[in-house]
C-alpha cells in the first residue's frame, strides 16, 4: 500500500498545526500521515475547516490511543488471571495471586509459558476463562478507560456536527452568492443594436 502523502495546511496556519498530541513513543510521521488522511477525506477549503479537521484528527488519536492501552490491560490481567489461576491448580495459595505486588506481578506473569496454559487447559480454565478473569481483574481501569473513550467520541461527534453546520452555512453563503451573481446577470439591460 502506497503511504498517503502528506498533506499541507495553509501556510498562516502551520504553527497550529506543529505540536501534536503525542505521548511516549508515538510516531509523529505516523501521526501526520493519520492527519493526511482525514484532510484529504474531507477536503477542508478554509482555516475554519483546517481548524476543524484538526481537532478530529487530535480526538480520533485520542480514541486510538485509549483503545491500544485498553488491549494492554486486557493481556496484562489475562497474564493475572491465568496466574491465579495456575495458583490454585498447584495449590500455593497467594504465589500467583499478583495483587499485592504488581511488579513482581507482571515478572512473574512473563515467564507463562505454553505449558502453564496447557496445564490451565488441562485443569478446566480454558481461554475464555481465562479472559472473563482477566476482565474481572481490570474493571475499574477498563471501565476509566472506556469512559474517556466515550467522552473523545462524544467531543468528536460534537465537532464533526460543527462542521457540517459550517458547510452548511457556506454552502447557503454560495448558494446565495451564486443567486446574486445569476441575478446580477439576468437583471442587465440587453444592448440594443
Amino acid at each position: 500500500m502506497d503511504p498517503v502523502p502528506l498533506v499541507t495546511p495553509p501556510i498562516e496556519l502551520a504553527k497550529f498545526f506543529t505540536d501534536p498530541p503525542l505521548v511516549g513513543i508515538e510516531d509523529r510521521e505516523y501521526f501526520y500521515r493519520f492527519f493526511s488522511a482525514i484532510a484529504a477525506a474531507i477536503k477542508p477549503p478554509d482555516a475554519i475547516a483546517w481548524l476543524f479537521t484538526w481537532d478530529v484528527v487530535c480526538l480520533s488519536w485520542e480514541i486510538k490511543r485509549e483503545r491500544a492501552v485498553k488491549a494492554d490491560i486486557i493481556k496484562s490481567a489475562q497474564g493475572r488471571a491465568a496466574a491465579r489461576f495456575l495458583g490454585r491448580i498447584e495449590d500455593i495459595g497467594e504465589k500467583y495471586d499478583l495483587n499485592e505486588d504488581l511488579e513482581q506481578g507482571y515478572k512473574e506473569v512473563r515467564r507463562f509459558t505454553s505449558e502453564h496454559f496447557a496445564k490451565l487447559a488441562d485443569n478446566g480454565y480454558g481461554p475464555a476463562d481465562i479472559l472473563a478473569e482477566a476482565y474481572i481483574i481490570g474493571a475499574a481501569d477498563i471501565d476509566a478507560i472506556d469512559r474517556r473513550i466515550a467522552s473523545y467520541e462524544a467531543r468528536r461527534m460534537t465537532v464533526m456536527r460543527a462542521i457540517e453546520a459550517y458547510n452548511e452555512k457556506f454552502a447557503r453563503k454560495l448558494e446565495a452568492a451564486r443567486d446574486i451573481v445569476d441575478a446580477e446577470y439576468t437583471d442587465l439591460p440587453t444592448e440594443k443594436a
